[in-house]
């Protein structure tokens, strides 16, 4: 088991959810930030270092780590659609600039947290590992990118990878720039809901079960595969999520609009629903049904 861990991107949502969890398991975490400000909140046990992965002459040596979590990135579908140059450059060389430090500096294992937006729209349900790879949208077609270079980078290098396809994530400190912290918040403040399509499906799947599938992965003696899809299994649609949440904050008298059909129809994906079998296998499950994580997500948010 890796004992000695570099997380990129461990200020971030999903980051500092992984942090406490490998905390709480005993990894010694250092995390990779750009500013001193955004590790403040750290316990005094996590150790910080600094540098820009789309730079990597600002990149510290990494040859004290037995593992990197690469989770550093633009997670936005809709910001890549603007920004196509900045979500390159941040998901795909500063994936390639984290893997070369890692390669210079011989660490071990290369932890990769990638999406199931690359399977874009699906051949067929549940998607598993073996589905093709299809993006739809810049974001997704840079995380097909960055697994390429850690797979590449594994073979060349000797580097023991592991790619987490991680399927709807949600869960406190979630900014609102997503479906169920948006959803809640006007719930919360207005007289109604306004969205886009309510018809799209998802497989939601909590943060805290999502990081509890990585510490797990880490800490197999012989891996037998590379790719993990991590997902509840479970398909609901965006519909159904403000249907719990208005049931959960007992607000079911408001209004809900759907305003025309959110994203394009070249980028949105109908129906999403992950073969989680493979990381079953090994014994994990999720935790959170949608109900239990809505409510544990509105306690976060009233924290």
């Amino acid at each position: 088991m890796s004992e000695n861990v570099l997380i990129t991107g461990g200020t971030g949502f999903i980051g500092s959810h992984l942090v406490r969890e490998l905390n709480t398991n005993n990894r010694r975490v250092t995390v990779l930030a750009r500013e001193r400000d955004a590790t403040e909140h750290f316990s005094s046990d996590v150790q910080s270092i600094f540098g820009d992965v789309t730079f990597r002459n600002t990149l510290p040596s990494f040859e004290q780590f037995d593992a990197v979590f690469h989770l550093a990135g633009v997670v936005s579908v809709s910001g890549s659609i603007r920004n196509p140059q900045q979500t390159f450059s941040v998901n795909t060389t500063g994936t390639q600039n984290v893997l070369e430090q890692c390669r210079i500096d011989d660490v071990d294992h290369f932890v990769y947290l990638s999406s199931a937006s690359i399977y874009g729209e699906p051949d067929r349900l549940p998607i598993s590992e073996e589905h093709p790879i299809q993006p739809t949208h810049p974001y997704a077609a840079t995380k097909a990118a960055g697994e390429n270079l850690v797979q590449g980078y594994g073979a060349a290098y000797g580097i023991e990878t592991t790619i987490i396809r991680a399927f709807t994530v949600y869960g406190p400190g979630q900014t609102e720039q997503n479906l169920i912290p948006t959803v809640i918040r006007q719930a919360q403040t207005k007289d109604r809901i306004q969205l886009g399509n309510m018809e799209p499906t998802r497989d939601f799947i909590h943060v805290s079960d999502l990081v509890r599938a990585v510490e797990m992965l880490t800490t197999q003696e012989e891996p037998k595969y590379e790719i993990y899809n991590v997902g509840s299994g479970q398909e609901h649609s965006v519909g159904e999520v403000v249907e719990t949440i208005l049931k959960e904050l007992d607000k079911t008298e408001l209004k809900v609009i759907s305003e025309g059909t959110g994203r394009s129809r070249e980028v949105e994906i109908s129906r999403m629903v992950s073969d989680n079998s493979r990381i079953r296998d090994l014994g994990w499950s999720p935790k959170y049904d949608l109900e239990a994580g809505i409510v544990d997500t509105i306690r976060g948010i009233r924290a």
